[in-house]
């Protein structure tokens, strides 16, 4: 019974329906995903959207061949309801808290690469404190997961190079550093590297005389370069994870963080959250 009233307040709203339906279409990045996600037809969802444009007076999406583009307004208003459903979450869970314990949806972003090594720690301790708290984990670059916490379309960042922003909150971690690396300790033949990471074309001219070769995930590099005369260029906790060897000085440090908007877990029990991942993250 009382998790059925859990799932009850979880599915509360307080938007109307075709605000809803609009933000669905943002979402997904097409009208008919967004039908299919709704179990609703598309052509009645076209006309919800249709009749909401009217209404507003306002073009909210350019219809492409490839899905739907929001309007400079549509964006606008997607941000600002973001943050009016955001605060009804915050508001209502912190009235229901005292009487059914914590419960919602925390949704974490990071780059794969920290969750490969971060993550381990922190979720099992995680869904064990909070047993009534929907977590959902997305995996981006540290620059995208920053936007999307700044946007409200997610509420909790662990990322490298945390932006200086002032409606953000960022609390450090732990130093990491980036550097060559090989299975010897010898430059070999050919370079390895990550397109996504914040590396300058200073640091690949380094090895201007060895092929380059870019591929877009940490793990596979260090696999690669375990199993070959290859270098490559890792962040040092993946590199040391799989006993590579340091080829040369580091390039640079790169601070860790946690990071959320300021308008989130201000009047919530869920603030336990952030401070739970801290303290798993920093043991």
């Amino acid at each position: 019974m009382k998790f059925d009233k859990l799932k009850k307040f979880q599915s509360l709203n307080p938007l109307g329906r075709d605000l809803q339906c609009f933000m669905a279409c943002v979402d997904a990045g097409s009208i008919l995903k967004a039908a299919e996600n709704l179990s609703i037809q598309q052509s009645g969802l076209s006309k919800t959207i249709l009749k909401l444009e009217q209404d507003i007076g306002q073009t909210l999406f350019y219809r492409r061949a490839q899905g739907v583009e929001l309007s400079e307004y549509g964006k606008s208003l997607y941000k600002s309801l973001l943050k009016t459903h955001s605060f009804w979450n915050e508001s209502y869970s912190a009235e229901t808290t005292s009487s059914f314990g914590l419960l919602g949806t925390v949704k974490i972003g990071m780059h794969r690469s920290i969750a490969s090594i971060r993550y381990p720690k922190v979720l099992p301790q995680l869904l064990k404190e909070f047993p009534s708290i929907e977590f959902k984990t997305e995996f981006s670059t540290s620059l995208e997961v920053s936007r999307k916490v700044v946007d409200f379309q997610l509420d909790i960042g662990i990322v490298a190079f945390p932006p200086r922003n002032s409606e953000l909150i960022v609390r450090p971690i732990q130093t990491e550093y980036l550097a060559a690396w090989s299975a010897n300790g010898s430059s070999g033949t050919t370079l390895l590297y990550n397109p996504d990471m914040l590396v300058g074309a200073r640091e690949i001219k380094r090895y201007k005389n060895l092929r380059q070769v870019q591929i877009a995930d940490y793990e596979v590099i260090a696999n690669i370069l375990k199993a070959s005369d290859f270098v490559g260029i890792l962040p040092n906790p993946i590199a040391q994870q799989h006993k590579l060897k340091q080829v040369g000085e580091k390039f640079y440090s790169t601070e860790l963080a946690v990071i959320w908007h300021r308008q989130r877990f201000q009047n919530s029990a869920k603030g336990a959250v952030v401070d739970s991942i801290l303290k798993h993250l920093k043991a």
